[in-house]
């Protein structure tokens, strides 16, 4: 492989882990507003719960998506193995799961949104762990156009997920 192959191999790693650093940012967000819900006001409570919900129904789950369509059939036929992304579906629904029942939890049951608000953040930071650890050195060993590929598919979903009205936090 000659040095230019493996520097756009890394440059793809490298957006994909870009992807997951801003993504993470918005995640200790979430840790945050957990810690700080007890000292607001419901109003603002449910403002921030807002927001948050938004984001994770949004560009989260935009990204997500594209995980789905994209990344995991990409991994799945690197390993020759349908079942290698599995755990990494269950995150994905898990974090909706967290985010349909912070979207329905009262802003007056402040431990309930602390748990839920806390549960998200932890799987989120644990899925992208997973995924530069266990996933991204597998994807490094492809061709350089089938990662740039990857990457465009990757951008087409969110694309399309975007466009069709979420907001971003």
């Amino acid at each position: 492989m000659s040095r230019l192959e493996e520097r756009a191999q890394e440059m793809a790693s490298e957006t994909l882990r870009a992807e997951h650093e801003r993504l993470l940012d918005h995640a200790e967000h979430i840790r945050i507003a957990a810690l700080e819900l007890p000292t607001l006001a419901p109003e603002e409570k449910r403002e921030l719960i807002d927001r948050i919900v938004s984001f994770l129904h949004g560009p989260f789950a935009a990204y997500g998506e594209s995980e789905v369509r994209a990344l995991y059939p990409q991994l799945e036929r690197l390993v020759n193995d349908r079942r290698v992304t599995a755990g990494m579906q269950y995150d994905l629904d898990a974090i909706a799961h967290f985010t349909d029942a912070l979207a329905r939890a009262s802003v007056h049951d402040t431990s309930t949104l602390q748990e839920l608000l806390y549960g998200v953040h932890a799987v989120i930071t644990l899925h992208f762990r997973k995924e530069d650890e266990l996933y991204l050195p597998l994807l490094e060993r492809e061709r350089p156009e089938q990662l740039e590929h990857l990457l465009g598919a990757m951008r087409e979903v969110r694309f399309e997920h975007e466009h069709a009205g979420h907001a971003d936090l």
